[in-house]
């Protein structure tokens, strides 16, 4: 007998239920991509690609190594792994289990200015993706066991840094050329830093960085664009007040970091530009 194409329903997990939201509404569309905002003003960028049997979710937050401090250098990548470890409602088996039954994996990124997880499915698997990946973003538990295991692989990682003959000497580079200033640190991390955290610390960090901060989302994928923006109730992020009760500033605005960070920032550009006229000349 021919199998059939369709796929096979995957089991939902039980989760918490979410009060009624409403849908996204549409902003404006630049360059081929449609923005919509969410009622609490996070962006969802849709780029529809028509033909593709693949959707591609993503979940950016503004921040990452720029907010740590030396001596926590690495902490937002190990809290981006640990999130993936459990949550309210799913054990980290059961996450890399739903995952492989959706069709695929969710990966992990985090760089200087921003930090976020992404989620590749059959387009049919979109709405159970976007489910997915709201519980290990917003629900994580970091158990302490698991911290311990991701901090451990997070070490051998810098180790084994010392033996890559590009990446090793770019690190020494950026280190050199922005000094003291954030972008001068490895968002890996360094052993010392990284032994130096906790499991506790992990979860303040997701907690002020993660639940705070401006997010967006993007999807790539086929069909209705007005479709894909319900999607949004499944997902559910909100950007709540800030400490000082004020609401964060939005991604992309340029100007999440304040005038300190841009003077440093300056001054680092500064001595880089400096030094390329001096290998010039």
């Amino acid at each position: 007998a021919v199998r059939s194409e369709r796929l096979d329903p995957v089991p939902p997990r039980a989760v918490s239920p979410s009060p009624e939201r409403k849908g996204a509404e549409f902003e404006k569309e630049e360059a081929g991509v449609s923005v919509f905002r969410t009622a609490e003003g996070v962006p969802i960028l849709v780029r529809r690609k028509v033909g593709t049997p693949m959707a591609s979710i993503g979940v950016y937050i503004v921040g990452g190594a720029v907010e740590e401090e030396e001596n926590e250098a690495g902490l937002t990548l190990l809290t981006a792994r640990s999130v993936l470890k459990g949550t309210t409602s799913r054990t980290a088996a059961q996450i890399a289990e739903d995952a492989e039954m959706l069709g695929g994996s969710i990966s992990v990124s985090a760089g200087s200015d921003s930090f976020g997880w992404s989620l590749s499915v059959p387009k049919a698997r979109l709405a159970q993706a976007l489910e997915l990946l709201g519980d290990v973003i917003q629900r994580p538990t970091i158990p302490e066991d698991s911290f311990e295991t991701e901090r451990s692989v997070a070490i051998s990682n810098v180790a084994m840094l010392r033996d890559d003959m590009y990446r090793y000497p770019m690190r020494l580079a950026n280190s050199v050329a922005f000094g003291s200033h954030p972008y001068g640190r490895p968002t890996m991390g360094t052993e010392e830093s990284l032994r130096a955290l906790s499991a506790e610390r992990a979860r303040e960090w997701h907690r002020s960085r993660v639940l705070n901060a401006a997010a967006v989302i993007g999807v790539v994928a086929e069909g209705d664009i007005e479709g894909l923006t319900t999607l949004e109730a499944k997902f559910g992020p909100q950007q709540r007040p800030d400490r000082r009760g004020r609401r964060q500033r939005e991604f992309g605005s340029g100007d999440h970091h304040g005038p300190r960070h841009r003077r440093r920032c300056g001054r680092a550009r500064g001595k880089v530009e400096r030094r390329r006229g001096k290998t010039r000349r």
